[in-house]
């Protein structure tokens, strides 16, 4: 929200089968786009970062129940 108040484009991206009707606080603003990205699956990130001038990566995979936190978290937060 504070890059879109600054002028900013900013491109979103949303988990698949998230909908995007959720982020109601950015919804409606014209400098907003929200993209499908799977954080497991690089080749969806192609679409995701076409013709985008910088990236702020504020998310990661993360699950409550993990019997290998190393391999379940870490590494994919890593990669």
């Amino acid at each position: 929200l504070l890059l879109l108040k600054k002028g900013y484009r900013v491109r979103g991206s949303v988990r698949p089968g998230f909908s995007p009707d959720k982020l109601s606080f950015v919804n409606g603003h014209s400098n907003f786009a929200a993209v499908e990205l799977d954080l497991l699956r690089e080749e969806t990130f192609g679409p995701a970062v076409q013709d985008v001038e910088y990236v702020v990566h504020v998310a990661s995979p993360y699950q409550l129940a993990s019997k290998d936190p190393q391999v379940e978290l870490i590494e994919p937060a890593v990669k």
